[in-house]
């Protein structure tokens, strides 16, 4: 995982604006390139100012950029943050998203003294509730009807990880 970098901003675009990953986040809208421009100047701020950290997800090293990893609503007092997590289709179930999700366990609690990371991912999202069950998420909750999309209503099942 390494920092978000300008030459960043054509992939960022794609996921913020792709419609097929609208089903994943509560974001509806396109973000223009001015605006992701702004937050990729922005992605270097400090952590308890921002209260939100981006990280890209390579293959390998300097190798091509295959996701993303957050931690937002990052909160100092309760020393916790959500954390969310997008894979370029073709990498899925590879075990790129567990790896990153256990490096950012241990750098969320050694660097950061998080001592809890929480997500909530919709019902029908099996892969996704694998993924984090795999790597020490719990689930603590349902929240029924959470989200409204053209078929009706959707569940939301909450999770949380003690660090």
């Amino acid at each position: 995982m390494r920092a978000v970098e300008p030459q960043d901003l054509v992939q960022l675009l794609h996921w913020e604006n792709s419609p097929d990953y609208f089903k994943y986040s509560e974001v509806h809208i396109p973000y223009s390139q001015a605006l992701m421009e702004e937050y990729i100047e922005r992605a270097s701020a400090d952590f308890y100012t921002a209260k939100q950290l981006r990280l890209i997800i390579s293959e390998n090293r300097g190798g091509k950029t295959i996701g993303h990893l957050d931690l937002f609503d990052f909160d100092p007092k309760h020393a916790r943050a959500g954390v969310s997590i997008l894979l370029n289709a073709e990498f899925r179930g590879k075990g790129f998203a567990k790896e990153a999700l256990i490096l950012m366990k241990a750098y969320a609690s050694e660097q950061w003294l998080m001592h809890q990371l929480y997500c909530q991912i919709r019902s029908w999202n099996k892969e996704s509730i694998a993924l984090f069950e795999s790597v020490g998420f719990v689930q603590i909750g349902i929240l029924k009807d959470w989200a409204k999309t053209r078929e009706g209503f959707e569940d939301e099942c909450v999770y949380q990880c003690i660090l």
